[in-house]
């Protein structure tokens, strides 16, 4: 037989259930749906079947009322909510102003206070199960929020414990005053003490202290990670994107340590309010209770009290919470591991830590009145965790025993391993090495704009030469001055020089006839004399006519100069190699018939050294291996007359560099019987062509070329000399140590539509 209740249930769910359905078909529920819901009950009383009719006759209004209903909460879906955060946020901040403002009752405010432990322990969670401390950057937000809505919870039930007095029936307050507290008031006030004091003193200001100093550090280090950055960056070890990347990380590490450097201040204070709080709770309660409401001294202060420290106790547990997560999020270390996984690795990484433990405390279990049961327990786990451990780990190696795997892993991470020694032997293309005054000349967030003159020179070097300048490395040497600097190319020092941070150089491009009342020095790029000056003195030099630079100018002009002097030494098979790939890639037929005929690639890359050498640009690249196909195999491949050739192709090229604006080439040429006896005396030996001349003459051939290369600089002329193709190269290998600036080209190299015009002869 069916209970009163059972005939209720199962006829509103019948009648609800028709309902749905006959709304979703649009029509109207029947007497027969009715009576089939009233006959599948038992008959028990005239009540049950009263309200079998009821239900019946009213199932249309239940079901609209049940579809409203769903369609009302499908208006708020979770994941719909998710898409739209900023609106849930601006809610969740409207609900803790309402709470600020409006009374709330008993229910909803214990619902909020336990909404208020389950957001910190959300909190500390999720900053266990993090590897980065980044990867919860807005924690110092949430913090906020998070204090923010305590405030909210204690204001709010502040005003409930004052206005009801003995009649406030908050469970979770009364909860928290007898259960947690154990029935006494005195107890809940020395936990609550205990709470705050551990807080306050112990978590919040090491937590504080550690933000600070963290914070401080980051700043600090914040220029040298951006100098790392963009040196990684010109040395190709990483690409734009990446550098970005590794720059937002930067700036978002060094804000989350500034904000919780400020944040930490937000549980200090919340711990001075809970104090505040809770007096006002007892004192301001009291005083309510006795001269308002007319109560008791006795009854009033029981009453208070005991709210007091159940709404103190429930607002201190989730503020603790929160200031120890505060405390693990800036005190631990970046780790490939959440913190629960780092702890178990380091805690748990030695048996001998637990055999000692299980000594220790079987040693406390003989004192006279300690509990021995419970000491031998722990003392028996102990020993059976360290035991675990030196099973789960290798025996130690021993000196007759093979590495084990671990061991050798050991190895591999020692800065002495042979991958590591590898790495410290490679040398960059090319590098800058800066003394510690100088450093900040490449920190582009204190005004340095070093690395992006460096870019500048690569990419002019490329436009004029046709060859792509590998990356820059830019690093400090501390065992160089703190002014001074030094050039590498392929680890080797080509050019240092020592600057004067904050002065500029005021250079006499005339050649010593301008003076300054300053000490006289070198320009360490092309050594004309000049001056260190203030910039005070700025106008004075400018005005006599003087050129002036400063000392990242300095930098990047003779690392141009440099680079200009040694790019065939920086042209290597990777940089070939990336040029025939961008002709494959434009002009595949080309690249296809350089291998056609066996030419390596070697072949090129000597040919490239040899134009680049003598300062001849390499863009119109497709010439140069067409000339290459044209006159060599891998077999027969003369390097000097297609040098020569190359060069020849290339002249209206080499013409265009050399002549003014009215095409004349100006240059010397050497007499008739000289050019002939040099030419009887080339020799060519293991494919090294070269002129052999005794010691005598060549001085004698030296001395003159000096004496007309000195006419032509007096006169403002390039230093050129233009002879016969077979003689050019051994002619310039001749003279090139003792005239860096020397150009020697061939008459064959001149185009149509230039004229040659002799200023002297040798």
């Amino acid at each position: 037989m069916a209970t009163d209740s059972d005939a209720l249930a199962g006829t509103m769910g019948d009648s609800l259930a028709g309902s749905e359905r006959n709304a979703r078909s649009g029509s109207a529920p029947t007497s027969k749906t009715t009576a089939a819901s009233s006959s599948s009950k038992v008959d028990s009383n005239n009540r049950s079947h009263s309200i079998n009719r009821t239900a019946g006759g009213n199932s249309a209004t239940n079901g609209d009322l049940r579809s409203s209903l769903l369609g009302f909460f499908n208006t708020f879906r979770i994941d719909e909510l998710w898409k739209n955060s900023s609106t849930v946020l601006v809610l969740l901040v409207m609900v803790g102003l309402m709470m600020i403002l409006v009374p709330l009752p008993a229910p909803l405010l214990d619902f909020f206070m336990i909404v208020n432990i389950i957001i910190a322990i959300t909190i500390i969670i999720t900053v266990i199960n993090t590897k980065n401390p980044l990867e919860f950057s807005t924690f110092p937000t949430v913090l906020l929020f998070a204090t923010g809505f305590r405030l909210a919870v204690n204001i709010s039930s502040t005003r409930l414990i004052l206005s009801q007095g003995i009649n406030f029936n908050g469970q979770v307050v009364q909860a928290f005053a007898n259960f947690v507290t154990g029935g006494s008031y005195w107890i809940g006030v020395v936990i609550f003490i205990i709470i705050i004091t551990v807080q306050f003193f112990v978590i919040t200001r090491g937590a504080n202290r550690s933000s600070e100093v963290i914070a401080r550090f980051k700043l600090d280090a914040l220029p040298g990670k951006q100098i790392a950055i963009d040196s990684d960056l010109n040395a190709g070890l990483i690409n734009e994107q990446q550098a970005i990347e590794r720059r937002k990380n930067i700036q978002r590490e060094a804000d989350f340590y500034g904000s919780m450097d400020g944040a930490g201040k937000f549980i200090s204070g919340e711990v001075l309010a809970s104090i505040i709080i809770i007096f006002i709770n007892i004192i301001g309660g009291i005083f309510i209770g006795i001269v308002v409401k007319g109560e008791g001294f006795q009854l009033a202060s029981e009453s208070y009290v005991k709210f007091a420290i159940g709404d103190g106790l429930v607002a201190a547990v989730p503020s603790l919470i929160t200031a120890i997560t505060s405390g693990i999020i800036v005190t631990r270390n970046v780790e490939e591991d959440n913190i629960a996984e780092d702890l178990s690795a380091q805690l748990f990484n030695s048996s001998r830590t637990f055999y000692i433990i299980g000594l220790f405390v079987l040693f406390l279990g003989f004192l006279p009145g300690f509990p021995k049961v419970i000491s031998f327990v722990l003392t028996a786990s102990a020993f059976y965790i360290g035991y675990v451990l030196s099973k789960a780990r290798p025996p130690t190696q021993t000196a007759t025993s093979e590495p084990t795997e671990e061991a050798a892993k050991r190895t591999d991470r020692d800065d002495f391993s042979p991958e590591r020694i590898v790495e410290g032997i490679q040398v960059d293309p090319i590098e800058i090495e800066l003394g510690y005054e100088l450093i900040v000349m490449a920190d582009e967030s204190k005004g340095g704009d070093l690395l992006d003159r460096v870019r500048k020179c690569r990419k002019q070097l490329a436009l004029e030469l046709g060859l792509v300048i590998p990356h820059v490395r830019i690093t400090d040497n501390l065992q160089l001055k703190g002014t001074e600097y030094q050039i590498k190319i392929n680890g080797s020092v080509i050019g240092s020089a020592l600057l004067m941070v904050g002065k500029l150089l005021a250079i006499d491009s005339t050649g010593g006839t301008l003076t300054l009342e300053f000490p006289q020095i070198k320009d360490p790029v092309f050594g004309l004399p000049a001056y260190w000056i203030d910039e005070k003195h700025r106008a004075m030099a400018d005005k006599k006519g003087f050129t002036i630079v400063d000392p990242p100018t300095i930098i990047s002009t003779h690392l141009s100069e440099l680079m200009k002097l040694s790019t065939d030494d920086i042209l290597g098979r990777k940089e070939t190699q990336s040029i025939l790939d961008i002709v494959k890639k434009n002009n595949p037929p080309l690249v296809k018939e350089m291998e056609g005929l066996s030419l390596k690639i070697s072949h090129f890359q000597k040919l490239l050294k040899g134009l680049l050498e003598e300062r001849v640009s390499i863009r119109n690249v497709n010439t140069i291996l067409e000339v290459l196909c044209d006159n060599a195999t891998g077999d027969h491949f003369h390097y000097f007359d297609v040098l020569e050739r190359v060069r020849q192709a290339l002249g209206r090229q080499i013409s265009a560099t050399y002549s003014d604006d009215a095409k004349n080439i100006n240059a010397v040429v050497l007499s008739r019987k000289i050019e002939n006896d040099l030419i009887e005396k080339v020799k060519e030996t293991g494919g090294v062509r070269f002129i052999n001349i005794d010691p005598a003459n060549l001085r004698t051939l030296l001395e003159a070329i000096a004496k007309k290369i000195a006419h032509l600089k007096e006169k403002g002329y390039q230093p050129l000399i233009v002879t016969d193709s077979f003689i050019r190269k051994p002619l310039r290998e001749v003279c090139k140590k003792s005239f860096q600036d020397l150009v020697v080209i061939s008459s064959e190299e001149i185009a149509s539509g230039y004229y040659l015009n002799i200023l002297d002869e040798i």
